[in-house]
């Protein structure tokens, strides 16, 4: 009698276990595929940005100071911008209790850069791969312009450490006509375009930040267009 009730314990037992494991594979299953698939739509949306080599980001720095287009130079001036050997980093906006991470300026902006009132002018999918491509500053490779100097990122923070006055920068910097920083440029899946930020800073109340959207021609990059992102 006893080694029956026992049996009959066990196999109620084995079968609370089995209907437990079914409900659980009918219930949770779904749950776990549903995240599996969302994960892959995730992976699979992230955005891959094509830097630009260290040749193609001389050619197209040289392009934008051949052109002068977005930068604030009076016409007929033969001066030359500065431009630090790093190049500009943009960030997402602190949002809450964040703080933006140091190399973070509040210039140029993702959300700026990323707005969708730009759709029409530049493809967003390229303005994504710019924002991706400059989440940290990276080294600028010098390109022996005849348009700009280049010069230490140490040397140019050291002259504008002093807020609010440009005066030293201008005395470490007596030929120059502001500062320029590029961000790493960005390339198009099928290599036609480019697209990089400008930023040029001649005073307090004197810079302007641009969006400069190129197209190769042969071997040469040509500016298509320049959007205006900010100007003081």
């Amino acid at each position: 009698m006893a080694n029956s009730r026992t049996g009959r314990i066990r196999r109620v037992f084995w079968l609370s276990t089995i209907l437990v494991g079914i409900s659980t594979i009918v219930i949770v299953g779904p749950m776990i595929l549903h995240a599996a698939k969302e994960r892959r739509a995730v992976a699979a949306s992230q955005v891959k940005p094509i830097s630009a080599t260290d040749a193609e980001q001389r050619e197209i720095i040289r392009a934008v100071l051949k052109s002068r287009s977005g930068l604030l130079i009076p016409p007929g001036s033969d001066g030359k911008p500065l431009v630090a050997n790093y190049t500009a980093a943009i960030c997402e906006p602190a949002t809450g209790g964040d703080r933006a991470a140091t190399h973070c300026g509040a210039l140029p902006g993702a959300d700026s850069i990323s707005n969708t009132d730009l759709d029409a002018a530049i493809p967003r999918s390229l303005r994504l791969e710019l924002i991706a491509a400059n989440a940290h500053p990276s080294r600028l490779v010098d390109g022996h312009w005849d348009q700009a100097d280049l010069s230490s990122y140490s040397s140019v923070a050291e002259a504008l450490k002093e807020a609010g006055t440009w005066q030293r920068f201008y005395t470490t910097f007596p030929n120059s006509i502001g500062l320029v920083e590029f961000s790493r440029a960005v390339i198009s899946n099928d290599g036609s375009h480019a697209l990089i930020y400008v930023g040029h800073y001649a005073g307090g109340l004197a810079g302007r930040g641009s969006l400069q959207y190129l197209t190769r021609r042969d071997e040469t990059w040509v500016i298509s267009s320049v959007v205006g992102l900010w100007m003081s």
